[in-house]
């Protein structure tokens, strides 16, 4: 993405949250820094788009790596990892789906099947109460924002 482009995006931000881009010259470097860090290596379509989903649920403005985690979603560059929520149900069906005899092939993101060998393995798992799926989320949690921060991550500044 060019410098003229992420301007267009730090604008399209700024105005969505009826805020000014700054205008005096050293804030506008700096502001500009964290967006060409945060957005060189995607594709200002991509970012657009994100901008224009994010905005919609997001309370206060944009951070430029928000923006770069959902543009490189949108682009097929990095998959979205399940919410916590998303992982336990999950892990529920499989457990039962082992203790009835009945599974069935699943497609697993690495961050489940890391909780879940953490954990001991699925045999390991009890996946019927608040409590099972607190200790679940303990384990979880921190794994999927290992993993993003990897997954997501900002490319080097020179």
């Amino acid at each position: 993405m060019t410098k003229t482009e992420m301007l267009k995006i730090a604008e399209l931000v700024y105005s969505h949250y009826n805020e000014r881009v700054p205008s005096t010259a050293p804030t506008l470097k700096k502001t500009m820094l964290a967006w060409e860090h945060a957005l060189k290596d995607v594709e200002y379509a991509d970012a657009h788009k994100a901008v224009s989903q994010l905005v919609l649920v997001e309370h206060f403005q944009l951070r430029p790596a928000a923006v770069r985690k959902q543009a490189l979603i949108l682009a097929g560059k990095a998959p979205q990892t399940p919410t916590t929520a998303q992982a336990w149900a999950l892990v529920q069906r499989l457990t039962n789906d082992l203790n009835t005899g009945s599974i069935q092939p699943t497609e697993i993101h690495d961050c489940i099947r890391l909780a879940l060998a953490q954990l001991g393995g699925l045999p390991a798992v009890a996946a019927a109460t608040n409590g099972d799926r607190n200790f679940f989320a303990g384990v979880y949690e921190p794994i999927v924002r290992q993993w993003e921060t990897s997954a997501y991550e900002l490319p080097a500044t020179e």
